[in-house]
């Protein structure tokens, strides 16, 4: 895990989670209601103390007046409203995460599995966490990683084209850096290949709609090719398009010129 993030797995313990809130929503309930009720006695009683509950000033120098109950619960309420906050924001930020992809977790399962890798290593209760390669479905169902990767191309050729490569009858571990770097190279080599293939295509036309169509095919290819193999946003796939199709209009017009 340390050396590969992508397989640093673990569990978000979501039932923990909400239990700690319950039990610390429900104690600070518990607190709101034990100050309203000093607040109503204070305000019966006698000297300052009607004015704590309406003035700060009053209820901090309340020990004067030797009764500090309200005052030590106010601070007693901050503290664990200030655990409570944090607690609440912390499971607000998991429940966030993405979900987990079955591909860095099935390559964990199989490392764990492994004799050359984990060896089923982890004998504790928090073994199961995973599920294991024969078994893949026999996890936590909590599990989040700490780096997720988001190159879904990567993943399917990571699937397609090595998921099923053995040796020895025990399954290669592929890792998203690996991937990572051959897609990149095949994404380069398709990224030079789509304009000169366009540019070849549209010299053997002669028709106007023929040529029409074809740059309307490429645009269609070069955006669902930044789709799938980039991370780009709507406007760059707009602006890419756009000046794909400018390109290869300025080239007909050119060599239209040059055949006249």
């Amino acid at each position: 895990m340390g050396s590969n993030p992508e397989t640093a797995i673990f569990r978000r313990f979501n039932e923990l989670n909400t239990r700690l809130l319950l039990c610390m929503q429900a104690e600070l309930c518990r607190l709101e209601k034990e100050l309203l009720g000093l607040e109503m006695m204070d305000k019966l009683g006698e000297g300052d103390k009607p004015k704590y509950s309406i003035d700060y000033e009053y209820l901090a120098l309340s020990y004067k007046d030797a009764n500090t109950t309200q005052f030590d619960l106010v601070k007693q309420i901050k503290e664990k409203l200030k655990e409570y906050s944090n607690a609440l924001i912390q499971t607000s930020l998991l429940f966030q995460l993405e979900a987990l992809t079955n591909f860095d977790l099935h390559d964990l399962q199989n490392w764990l599995s492994n004799d050359q890798g984990g060896s089923n290593c982890l004998r504790g209760v928090d073994s199961r966490s995973w599920g294991t390669a024969n078994n893949r479905d026999c996890t936590s169902g909590d599990l989040n990683a700490v780096k997720l990767f988001k190159y879904d191309i990567a993943q399917w050729f990571k699937c397609q084209c090595f998921g099923r490569q053995k040796k020895d009858g025990k399954p290669f571990i592929y890792y998203d850096t690996t991937m990572l770097k051959i897609t990149f190279w095949m994404t380069s080599i398709v990224a030079s290949l789509i304009p000169i293939a366009s540019i070849a295509i549209l010299l053997t036309l002669e028709w106007i709609r023929a040529r029409v169509g074809t740059i309307a095919g490429f645009n269609i290819l070069i955006s669902v090719c930044l789709t799938l193999f980039t991370d780009a946003k709507r406007t760059d796939c707009f602006a890419v398009t756009a000046a794909f199709t400018a390109i290869q209009v300025v080239f007909l017009g050119v060599e239209n010129k040059s055949s006249i």
